[in-house]
Order: C-alpha cells, then sequence, then structure tokens
C-alpha cells in the first residue's frame, strides 16, 4: 500500500496538490521525513496521514491478503497495478446491486444528469 501511495503522489502535476484518489484520503506530503503521527497508517519518508483512511485499512485486512495468497508470485504486481490503474469495488452489505468504492478516482454519479437523460 504504501508503494501505490508514493507513486500517486509521483505522478501528480505540479499544478496539483493531491491526487484525486481514495486511497490518497487524509494523507499529505511533508517536508520533515522523519515526521509520523500517532494515527499513520504507514511509514512512507516525507508523508503523514491526517486521519484514518478507511479504504486503506479494509483493502490491509485479511480478505485482501488472502486474494494477494492466491494471486501467486506476481500477486503484489497484479495488486499495486489495480490499484494504481483501477478502481475497485465491492457489494455493500445487505444491499443487493449496491457497490462500495474501495479504491480508484472519486466517483461522484451527477443524479441530475442521468435522470434527465432517462427521460
Amino acid at each position: 500500500m504504501d508503494l501505490v501511495i508514493w507513486v500517486l503522489f509521483k505522478r501528480l502535476k505540479t499544478d496539483e496538490h493531491r491526487p484525486q484518489h481514495i486511497l490518497c484520503h487524509g494523507v499529505t506530503q511533508t517536508f520533515d521525513q522523519n515526521r509520523h503521527e500517532q494515527h499513520d497508517q504507514w511509514t512512507i519518508p516525507g508523508f503523514a496521514t491526517t486521519c484514518r483512511n478507511e479504504y486503506v485499512d479494509e483493502l490491509k485486512g485479511l480478505a485482501w491478503v488472502g486474494l494477494l495468497e492466491l494471486l501467486g508470485g506476481h500477486g503484489q504486481m497484479i495488486m499495486t497495478s489495480m490499484l494504481l490503474n483501477c478502481s475497485l469495488y465491492r457489494p455493500l452489505n445487505g444491499c443487493v446491486g449496491n457497490l462500495y468504492q474501495l479504491s480508484g478516482k472519486v466517483f461522484r454519479m451527477n443524479t441530475r444528469n442521468s435522470r434527465s437523460n432517462a427521460r
């Protein structure tokens, strides 16, 4: 996960403040390479968290660790590529047809346009 966050920040254009990616919520770049907050979820030099990131927590959970094992020797490379280049979703508990976004650029559906286009 640390590598993914680091790469997302390194991909930033000079006029951008922070990656528009769910995994970067609450992450800031610091100039103090040794600064880490008490609630930091990772220890990337030059980065700190301002709050916990529930998406990072979930992707570090047992289900995802098990998926890495199932993918075998290239599992880390496959997951890193997916986290950097795709949006990942899982079913929302108890809600048929609804999904919970775990990774990727922030997705916001414009309900006003989708309703007017449906007419």
